[in-house]
């Protein structure tokens, strides 16, 4: 299990449909964007995830080809 250290955000997928719902993201440091896999619905907000939107944080787990499964997150403390 891996550390990956940035700004959580999301962005709206499918909007205008049944499925609109939040994709996050986490911007590293150097600027790269690496997708977060959430534990919900597509058209769901992840409660664990939620809750750090628009923080420094640091996300423990295991990037895949579709983003990061992440298995505990917490703030950024430098």
């Amino acid at each position: 299990m891996a550390k990956y250290e940035g700004f959580l955000f999301f962005v709206l997928m499918a909007i205008g449909t049944k499925s609109e719902g939040p994709d996050y993201q986490l911007q590293q440091f150097d600027y790269k964007v690496v997708p977060v896999i959430k534990k919900a619905e597509m058209f769901q907000e992840d409660k664990t995830l939620h809750k750090y939107v628009h923080k420094k944080v640091v996300i423990e787990g295991n990037l895949t080809e579709k983003g990061i499964e992440y298995q505990k997150i917490s703030d950024y403390k430098p």
